[in-house]
């Protein structure tokens, strides 16, 4: 079972890379969502992947 939680994420983004999006979209007959949802599990992958190696370094 999946509970929606009350979050609400805010990313800035520039207008070029806004209309980039918009064409990306647009290419790849994907939605808005599952573009955002990619976009930011792959940060949260490189953030844990970075604190990872942070931890190596400091051991």
């Amino acid at each position: 079972m999946r509970d929606n939680l009350n979050k609400t994420v805010v990313v800035r983004i520039t207008e070029e890379q806004f209309l980039q999006l918009q064409r990306s979209i647009l290419n790849d007959k994907t939605s808005m969502s599952q573009v955002i949802r990619e976009a930011l599990k792959n940060k949260l992958n490189k953030i844990e992947i970075d604190d990872i190696r942070k931890r190596k370094i400091r051991h």
